[in-house]
């Protein structure tokens, strides 16, 4: 999920990302895990994931460091 600069710090991530937290629990979901970039681990973590592990996507020739990120719901 990424949000447009010009929108950027006014909710929308937030937003987003509790509507689907509640859609996957509605649904019987017990836990959520994603990949984060540099850039969204800290806006990750203050939403309550945590860091399980980094790893590099090298796909695109320049090594992008990811981190799989874990939440329970």
């Amino acid at each position: 999920m990424y949000t447009h600069p010009d929108h950027a710090r006014r909710g929308i991530g937030r937003l987003i990302l509790d509507r689907s937290e509640a859609a996957a629990k509605a649904r019987g979901f017990t836990g959520l895990e994603m990949a984060a970039t540099e850039a969204g681990r800290p806006f990750y973590a203050r939403c309550g994931y945590r860091v399980e592990n980094k790893f590099f996507d090298d796909k695109g020739g320049v090594p992008v460091p990811l981190y799989t990120m874990i939440k329970t719901i």
